[in-house]
């Protein structure tokens, strides 16, 4: 792509058509600093005066996300996890469980807005909003992207493959031809504007009935989807188009026979789907907005066999949690027996602590299946860790503390899992937001990966004894201070505090390279100053 120069003001026409709306900044979301402002209905949807506000406030989020990240699935799960961390305080969100839909919205808004970047600034298919609209590149309009992540993307979206698979997607987009006519509200914003429209038709039509009466009628209607799908894809002032039509009358044909009970809806197969002929697709739930999964709506599947249904609802539920019970009792076991037998493989003494949790824990396991998995000291500074704490994360070589990665430690959650594998209850769960020495060895190596720098960004299990809460200053410099640096010439020379006797019990027994070498002939001869 060739550098066209920078461009003045002067050079650019910016008309804005008069009705048309410009890009959202969500500066009124960026002034709401009270607690407590957005709520949730039952099936997770947005509710109350600022939900407008708070789908736009994820847009904005999600432009502001590096636009070199191929997809959502490259984005650093660090990036991820500061994102609901920044959104749950920003809005006060206590259910943990939103976490999901709402990364899945942002991500969502982060594809749109690539999309129409490409088809605006790269391939130049998208119409302008004006006549007299000129512009060349979005730095203008969009000022977090720089130069260097826009030639970038452009590269990405230049290549062939990119191209074959954006035809394709093209092809896919035009089977969608039952346009909705909500405009950026969605169902968030328009099933308020629909009750109160209806609820007026109902008052008029009736004004002698029960206010409270009306109200549930007209609450009863909106929360059938089929109904709100009509809604949503009927034009304000003329007719759906003959296709969407056509499935408005199927809607109803389906919807009567329900009545009679000509039809019975099952799970995924109600009105809706019969009308249109399409089964779900697992990444959205149609006629309910964005926020709304298939399991929040149609609830979870259950198994069921030619006599009916081997247990109740409840009776799977305590089923369930006694066999996650007993597997969780398995692998904690197995764990610290592996962990025991590292250690001595490394010629690290157990300490007698450990060897008397993990004999706890073994015996807790086969007689009191009610205790919680979790065993901890009694001096464990984790154990009271109720939000999120910066943290140092280390490894122990030649019996010196290296500090090799900053980031956060995480509360102790029952039945925790990193990975899909249990945590371990001498470690902790931490992210790692940002890598010192990317050489150095996982002390919980996951998925393949085993070195810090494999895995910058993402969550990982890290033993307790080699995590370090606080900053700095709070430790002292002799214990701790692995990364000072002391100028000798025109050479620096790195420094490596011994570890205190009492840390002999932290694991790490593979070396890395990270010592400054130097050249002696053919030779390269290590350099290790160990600091008294």
């Amino acid at each position: 792509m060739e550098d066209e120069g920078p461009t003045t003001t002067s050079e650019k026409k910016l008309t804005k058509k008069r009705g048309r709306r410009g890009t959202t900044t969500g500066l009124k979301a960026q002034k709401i600093r009270e607690p407590g402002q957005i709520e949730f209905d039952q099936q997770g949807t947005p509710i109350g005066d600022e939900k407008t506000h708070f789908a736009s406030d994820l847009g904005v989020i999600a432009r502001n996300i590096r636009i070199t990240y191929e997809d959502w699935s490259k984005v650093p799960e660090g990036k991820k996890e500061t994102i609901w961390r920044d959104v749950k305080k920003k809005w006060n969100i206590k259910d943990d469980e939103k976490r999901k839909i709402i990364l899945s919205v942002v991500a969502s808004r982060f594809k749109d807005f690539k999309s129409k970047l490409t088809s605006k600034f790269v391939y130049k298919t998208k119409a302008k909003e004006s006549d007299d609209e000129e512009i060349n590149d979005p730095f203008s309009i969009y000022p977090q992207i720089t130069k260097v992540d826009w030639e970038e993307f452009v590269k990405q979206r230049m290549d062939p493959e990119f191209k074959a698979k954006s035809v394709k997607a093209r092809a896919a987009q035009k089977n969608n031809i039952h346009p909705h006519y909500m405009g950026r509200a969605g169902y968030v914003g328009k099933t308020k504007q629909w009750f109160k429209e209806e609820l007026e038709q109902e008052t008029l039509s009736n004004p002698d009935a029960d206010p409270i009466q009306s109200q549930d009628a007209v609450a009863s209607r909106l929360a059938d989807r089929s109904y709100t799908w009509i809604k949503a894809h009927t034009p304000a002032t003329s007719n759906p188009p003959p296709q969407t039509q056509k499935v408005i009358d199927d809607i109803k044909h389906w919807s009567e026979m329900e009545k009679t009970g000509e039809f019975i809806p099952s799970r995924l197969e109600d009105a809706l789907v019969k009308a249109i002929g399409k089964p779900e697709h697992p990444g959205r739930t149609r006629g309910v907005g964005s926020f709304v999964g298939l399991q929040t709506y149609f609830g979870k599947p259950t198994s069921r066999g030619p006599r009916g249904k081997l247990y109740s609802a409840d009776g799977l539920i305590l089923l369930k949690e006694e066999v996650k019970k007993e597997t969780m009792d398995e692998m904690k076991v197995i764990m610290h027996e592996q962990f025991a037998e590292l250690m001595k493989a490394c010629g690290v003494k157990m300490p007698l602590d450990f060897e008397f949790n993990m004999k706890a824990s073994h015996l807790s396991s086969q007689r009191d299946t009610k205790s919680s998995c979790h065993s901890v000291e009694l001096n464990d500074p984790f154990i009271e860790l109720l939000d999120p704490a910066p943290c140092r994360l280390t490894v122990l070589e030649s019996e010196n503390i290296i500090v090799v990665a900053e980031g956060t430690a995480w509360p102790w959650v029952e039945g925790q899992m990193v990975h899909n594998t249990p945590l371990n209850p001498q470690n902790v769960r931490v992210s790692i937001d940002k890598v010192l020495e990317s050489a150095a060895p996982l002390p919980v190596p996951w998925g393949g990966f085993e070195r810090i720098g494999e895995v910058d960004g993402s969550f990982a299990q890290w033993p307790k004894t080699l995590v370090l809460l606080g900053p700095d200053e709070e430790f002292p410099t002799e214990m701790f201070k692995s990364k000072e640096t002391k100028e000798s010439g025109n050479k620096t020379q790195r420094v490596v505090r011994n570890a205190p006797q009492n840390t002999s019990k932290a694991l790490s027994c593979d070396k890395f390279k990270s010592k400054e070498t130097k050249e002696s002939g053919n030779t390269t001869q290590k350099v290790d100053d160990n600091v008294p």
